[in-house]
């Protein structure tokens, strides 16, 4: 793998969770793989994506420190009951953020594409933090790159979140089939709707979930389960209502609220043969509240629980 890297560890900043940095050459079978994508939008939004890996790798450090607070080994979640602790050996690294990486440009997208292509070829998970919504379509192309068939959960406002673009032949569109799109909310195209629809993705729109609640996806994740293929998780933050999250590039007003985003990355946490995550969209600097970053890292430690957390059996 020749894609260059720079080590955020060796500049100070902490690392995804505080766990262990690494390379190409250290990563293990069965691990999940963190890179960042610090590249900002080109396109006439508001910027501030580029701050979005490192500041969600510092609300991952802030979230776990309850852990390490006062000697606590084991914490309660009050929400579901589930006492956790954290693994002395963490199935995960952080490889840092992709040098030069600092808009969607032609090299920053053959970057992305080559680091999940590469850390899916050695039997791992890529997980990227980003970073713009253009980001998506690379990273989907790597995965789909691969031999074992591929669907896709995209939780968004909108229905593709830039997979909008074929990527060295491979077209993110076609994974789409029988893929599961959430939270989509205000004016969408009326073809690509169609077009989507036609080919078996189930879209759930914002106001369905708000009319009927979370229980309504249950049975879309219980089917994307029961698919036996490998799934992609991409998570776009402009999916939450900025009233809420206001560290996007563009505005939602509509969107989920943080209850409900947080109650269907806990449906998300529970599918099986996860191929890779993403999650892109985050600028922090647009919301001095800080909620956004959280949300993103919250949403992440949720879903990759299972490499990060033993339950605890007292």
């Amino acid at each position: 793998m020749s894609a260059n890297l720079t080590y955020r560890y060796r500049l100070g900043f902490d690392t995804f969770a505080e766990v262990p940095s690494g390379d190409f050459e250290s990563i293990q079978p069965a691990s999940h793989v963190v890179f960042g994508v610090p590249a900002d939008s080109s396109s006439d939004r508001r910027s501030g994506t580029a701050s979005g890996p490192t500041a969600i790798r510092e609300a991952t450090a802030e979230q776990i420190s309850s852990y390490k607070r006062g000697g606590a080994d084991a914490l309660v979640n009050l929400h579901t009951g589930e006492v956790t602790m954290l693994k002395v050996k963490p199935r995960v690294i952080d490889l840092g953020d992709l040098h030069n990486a600092r808009t969607p440009d032609t090299s920053t997208l053959a970057q992305v594409r080559a680091v999940a292509s590469g850390i899916r070829n050695k039997s791992s998970v890529p997980v990227m933090l980003g970073g713009d919504s253009a980001l998506l379509a690379p990273f989907v192309a790597g995965l789909a790159s691969q031999e074992r068939e591929l669907v896709y959960v995209l939780l968004s406002n909108t229905l593709i979140a830039g997979l909008d673009s074929s990527i060295g032949g491979v077209d993110p569109y076609a994974a789409l089939a029988g893929s599961l799109i959430m939270g989509t909310c205000g004016l969408q195209s009326a073809s690509l709707w169609k077009t989507l629809a036609a080919a078996g993705t189930e879209i759930v729109s914002a106001e369905t979930i708000h009319e009927k609640g979370i229980v309504h996806i249950e049975k879309s994740v219980q089917r994307i389960n029961g698919l036996g293929c490998d799934v992609c998780l991409l998570i776009d933050m402009e999916v939450v209502d900025s009233g809420y999250a206001s560290g996007t590039p563009g505005i939602d007003i509509g969107g989920l609220t943080p209850k409900v985003f947080n109650g269907i990355v806990e449906l998300l946490s529970s599918i099986k043969n996860v191929a890779g995550v993403a999650v892109v969209n985050c600028a922090p600097t647009l919301d001095a509240r800080g909620h956004t970053e959280h949300l993103a890292a919250q949403a992440l430690l949720s879903i990759m629980r299972g490499v990060i957390f033993d339950r605890s059996i007292t």
